[in-house]
């Protein structure tokens, strides 16, 4: 028992087996105790197969595993939280990107208030729900497939919603407006247009 171990160079477990560090509180790992500035990491580092399994720098990163990857498994929930202290300071989101880190190439924002931003596609064999609006500023392509709409009233709006083409399922009805007036409509008697 003592209150401090000093080592010049490492201390090592010899024992084959598992090797603990117990302690009543908290553990505590001090870095850069004589203030030097220099780039400074804790390294969890396999010796076996010399690979680094876990680098936190003093620049507040956290890297894990290396070129074959790493995964975060948990037999429960997992979450993940920014603006801890809940003070709604300054700009808080999650942030992924490709390349060097903290820089690189954004691929996506998750913004605390402000939404999600995607700058690459998004693939999915499966379904995306949104119970508000789905919103594109640029040109949206669907390529094959089908686009199913559940409901029996749907519409799709341009500009301020006044020119759409809304459709209803109970009706068999698929009407053609402008300037908020039905220009031309389908349904099962055939084509009716009003107008010129």
């Amino acid at each position: 028992t003592c209150s401090n171990v000093t080592a010049s160079s490492g201390i090592y477990f010899t024992t084959e087996s598992f090797a603990n560090i117990t302690a009543n509180e908290s553990v505590r790992v001090i870095l850069e105790n004589t203030n030097e500035t220099n780039f400074t990491s804790f390294i969890v580092h396999n010796a076996a197969n010399s690979r680094n399994l876990l680098e936190m720098t003093d620049y507040n990163v956290l890297k894990l595993g290396d070129d074959s990857g790493a995964t975060i498994y948990t037999d429960g929930h997992l979450q993940f939280t920014i603006d801890g202290d809940d003070d709604q300071t300054g700009t808080k989101y999650f942030r992924w990107t490709t390349g060097e880190t903290p820089q690189g190439t954004e691929l996506a924002k998750l913004h605390a208030t402000e939404g999600f931003d995607i700058w690459t596609n998004i693939n999915t064999t499966s379904h995306i729900t949104a119970s508000g609006n789905i919103s594109a500023s640029g040109t949206s392509h669907v390529f094959g497939g089908t686009i199913d709409i559940a409901q029996n009233d749907y519409s799709l709006r341009w500009g301020d919603g006044s020119t759409r083409i809304t459709g209803d399922s109970l009706n068999d009805t698929l009407k053609f407006r402008t300037n908020s007036l039905t220009r031309a409509m389908v349904d099962t008697k055939g084509l009716s247009v009003t107008g010129h």
